[in-house]
């Protein structure tokens, strides 16, 4: 298998830095310089221009998919089983088998250990149609692995590689029931509640040809796209506007590719009949593409103002990692609601005044941006006293900090002139406390590129 990664920008709608008022700043640099180890590849074949390939992944190698890149998809849904065996690597595509046996449906899928924002998906896909009861998919959404060690992900969020809850929309770049005739686009939001638009059937099910399928994610909406093989041109399908609310809700999510057997006919996918011998979702590669957005934040849930009943506590920061390695101790930060104190909207990050002393850590990462200089910015609070009070900026493990001083009313502070040059970069809030009353509040968290 082989992997090809560089930098993409994500973004923010709503939040901009015409909104923040300049304060002083004290800042600290590491001396180390971070140097680029991949080149970005720019875009030759696609129905819109800009855009750079920053990520691939092809399934030409190997017989299982790269461990460092994907998670098995394995939760069991909709009467359906799922399980990592039904997922294999062979004759040059991704295989999401499908199967029946003791009275069972098995499949499964996959999921990105990395998220990705705006810019342009890609996948070319083989679809099995010749019997009902399978759901076939290619979609972003975030994973919530909560406090469950069965959950996707969960291993993962133990080890400070993504958010405990994450799940704030999901795009869908197609659907397809084995046995319906129309492939189609969907959108959700999933905070403050669960939105979701109107299916989109968009196009004629392609039956088991092999065709190329794309959406372009933008701030101000997502447009898909098809392409059979052997056509030297994509036809637009389908749009969806994000200008208004509910719609307007940015976070990087997970990339998933999933073939799930439904075998009730649940949602009128058809009541399933034991599949043909091979059945198979067969995808042959997934490319991802940006580029740079300028005046648009990076940061996902910027404001801390996302909440979502059916996912995250009501106090975790949805998008954010809670750290729990190096001795840190998630439980004590949370998201407070007081619009009078806040910032900006009615929630912000805090971490809280405790009895004993703590070290917390609050961060978020952004996987393959490009390269380039920014600005990271973010409106803070702080009792004072603590041992260690930091925003942070780390790139490819160099790190640079500013303190976060101690104030009474919200302070802007900032790290310019971050050389990015790195397909690791990590944004944190820091707090190592050493005695009672010391506290932080964070609201306004903003990178953009300069």
């Amino acid at each position: 298998m082989r992997t090809i990664v560089c930098m993409l920008g994500v973004s923010l709608s709503g939040i901009s830095l015409l909104q923040c008022q300049p304060a002083p700043v004290v800042t600290q640099q590491a001396v180390t310089k971070t140097t680029a180890t991949n080149a970005r590849v720019a875009a030759t074949d696609l129905p819109v221009t800009g855009y750079t390939l920053c990520y691939q992944q092809t399934f030409d190698t190997g017989t299982t998919p790269s461990a460092s890149e994907w998670i098995y998809r394995t939760t069991d849904r909709l009467g359906g089983y799922n399980s990592a065996s039904q997922v294999t690597v062979g004759n040059g595509s991704l295989n999401i088998n499908y199967n029946y046996s003791g009275g069972n449906y098995y499949g499964g899928g996959v999921i990105s250990t990395h998220t990705f924002g705006y810019g342009f998906y890609e996948v070319r896909c083989s679809l099995y149609s010749a019997t009902p009861g399978l759901h076939q998919s290619f979609w972003t959404m975030g994973i919530s692995p909560g406090t469950n060690s069965a959950n996707e992900g969960y291993s993962q969020m133990q080890n400070d590689e993504l958010p405990q809850y994450n799940t704030a929309l999901e795009i869908d770049g197609f659907e397809q029931n084995s046995s319906n005739a129309k492939l189609a686009c969907n959108h959700h939001v999933y905070t403050p509640s669960h939105s979701s638009s109107i299916s989109q059937s968009v196009w004629p099910n392609p039956g088991s040809s092999w065709f190329t399928m794309g959406f372009e994610w933008r701030p101000d909406g997502i447009t898909y796209y098809y392409k059979p093989d052997g056509a030297t041109a994509w036809t637009q399908v389908a749009t969806k506007s994000l200008a208004a609310s509910p719609w307007n809700v940015y976070a990087p999510q997970n990339f998933w590719l999933s073939a799930l057997p439904v075998p009730g006919g649940d949602y009128g996918w058809g009541v399933a009949t034991p599949p043909n011998a091979g059945a198979a979702m067969k995808v042959g590669h997934f490319n991802y593409y940006a580029k740079p957005l300028p005046g648009n934040n990076l940061i996902g849930n910027a404001g801390f103002e996302f909440t979502s009943a059916s996912t995250a506590t009501d106090g975790y920061p949805i998008g954010w990692i809670e750290s729990r390695t190096y001795g840190n101790t998630p439980d004590r930060s949370y998201v407070t609601t007081n619009a009078t104190n806040a910032n900006y909207g009615e929630r912000y990050l805090v971490h809280e005044s405790y009895s004993t002393p703590y070290n917390c850590t609050t961060k978020q990462r952004l996987d393959y941006i490009p390269y380039g200089s920014y600005k990271l910015t973010a409106w803070v609070r702080s009792s004072g006293g603590q041992a260690v009070a930091r925003m942070r900026v780390i790139v490819g493990g160099v790190e640079r900090y500013v303190n976060i001083p101690a104030t009474s009313s919200w302070q802007q502070i900032a790290i310019d002139n971050i050389d990015v040059q790195s397909d690791d970069v990590v944004v944190a809030f820091t707090s190592n406390t050493d005695g009672p009353n010391q506290w932080i509040a964070v609201d306004r968290v903003i990178m953009v590129a300069k």
